[in-house]
C-alpha cells in the first residue's frame, strides 16, 4: 500500500489539490455535512426500530423519510471521501483506523440494503412483527453502534 500511496500522493491532481488554499477545507466541510445528514437520518430510523421514538409513525413511513437522505449523502461521502485521499494518500491508505472505518461502513451499508429491501418487499412487516421484535431492535441498535462506530473511526484517522 506505501507504494500506491506514493505514486497517489506524486500525480498531478494530488499535487492541484494539495496546493489549491480551499480545496482541503470546503471539502472536509462538505463531508462533514453529509455525515451528520446520514447520522441524522440512520439515527431516526434506528430508534424507531428500537422502539423509542415514533412509534405513531410506522417504521415503513421512517425508512421513506430517511433512507434517501442515507443513500444520497453517501455518494457524496465517496467523492469528497476520495478527494481527501487523494490528497493524503499516506495519511489514510496506511491508516489502520480508516480500514476500520470503511469496514464498518460495509456492514452498515450491507445492513441497511437488507433491511431496505425487506421493507420494500413487505413494508408492512415490520408493523406486523419486526419493529416489535428483537430482531427489530437488534438491526437498529447494532446499526446505530456501526454508524457511531463509523465517525469515531473517521475522526480517529487524523490521530492514529
Amino acid at each position: 500500500m506505501k507504494a500506491f500511496s506514493d505514486w497517489l500522493y506524486a500525480t498531478p491532481l494530488s499535487h492541484l489539490f494539495q496546493t489549491v488554499g480551499w480545496f482541503v477545507p470546503v471539502v472536509q466541510s462538505i463531508h462533514i455535512i453529509c455525515i451528520s445528514l446520514l447520522f441524522t437520518s440512520m439515527v431516526l430510523l434506528d430508534l424507531r426500530l428500537v422502539g423509542l421514538v415514533g412509534k405513531r409513525l410506522s417504521v415503513a413511513h421512517y425508512a421513506e423519510r430517511t433512507l434517501p437522505w442515507l443513500w444520497s449523502s453517501l455518494i457524496v461521502l465517496l467523492v469528497t471521501g476520495l478527494c481527501m485521499i487523494i490528497t493524503e494518500p499516506n495519511r489514510t491508505l496506511q491508516n489502520a483506523a480508516f480500514y476500520s472505518k470503511m469496514t464498518m461502513l460495509l456492514i452498515a451499508c450491507g445492513l441497511t440494503y437488507v433491511f431496505q429491501r425487506g421493507r420494500n418487499a413487505e413494508p408492512d412487516a415490520w408493523e406486523l412483527r419486526g419493529a416489535k421484535s428483537a430482531h427489530g431492535r437488534a438491526i437498529g441498535l447494532i446499526s446505530a453502534l456501526l454508524w457511531a462506530g463509523i465517525i469515531v473511526s473517521g475522526r480517529l484517522i487524523a490521530y492514529v
